[in-house]
C-alpha cells in the first residue's frame, strides 16, 4: 500500500439526520453518536448553522469502539452566492492585537543590563 493511498480517505455525512454536537467538550461522549432514537438528530439544511463537539471513534484491537479524540466543529450550510461573498477560512476577522504590556522602567533592565541598573540606582539616589 502507497503512503497515497493510505492518507486518501472519505467521509460522508448525512445532513437530514446528523447528530446534535454537544456543547461542551466534557458532555462530548460516544452516546451522541448512538443512531437508535435516543439522541436528538438535526437537519442541517433547516439549522443552516450549527457549532459543537463530536467524538472521534475506533475500533480497538478486541473489535471494541472507543473514543480516539474530540472536535470542536462549526458547519455553516450556504448558497452558492453567499459561498462566494465568505469563502472557506477568509469569512472571519483578523484577530485583535494584544494590548502592550504595561511594564515598569526597570522591570528587565536589571537581568539584560546590570550596569545600566546600578546607574540608575546611582542616579536615582543622588537626586532624591
Amino acid at each position: 500500500m502507497t503512503i497515497l493511498a493510505y492518507l486518501t480517505c472519505s467521509c460522508t455525512l448525512d445532513l437530514n439526520r446528523f447528530p446534535r454536537g454537544a456543547k461542551t467538550s466534557k458532555k462530548c461522549t460516544p452516546d451522541i453518536l448512538k443512531m437508535d432514537g435516543t439522541v436528538p438528530l438535526m437537519n442541517l439544511f433547516k439549522l443552516k448553522r450549527h457549532k459543537g463537539w463530536w467524538p472521534f471513534m475506533a475500533q480497538s484491537e478486541h473489535e471494541e469502539e472507543e473514543l480516539t479524540g474530540k472536535v470542536e466543529a462549526e458547519m455553516h450550510l450556504m448558497t452558492e452566492e453567499e459561498a462566494e461573498k465568505s469563502p472557506a477560512g477568509l469569512a472571519r476577522d483578523e484577530p485583535d492585537p494584544l494590548e502592550k504590556p504595561k511594564s515598569e522602567r526597570l522591570a528587565h533592565k536589571f537581568v539584560r543590563s546590570p550596569p545600566y541598573f546600578c546607574e540608575f540606582i546611582a542616579v536615582e539616589t543622588t537626586n532624591e
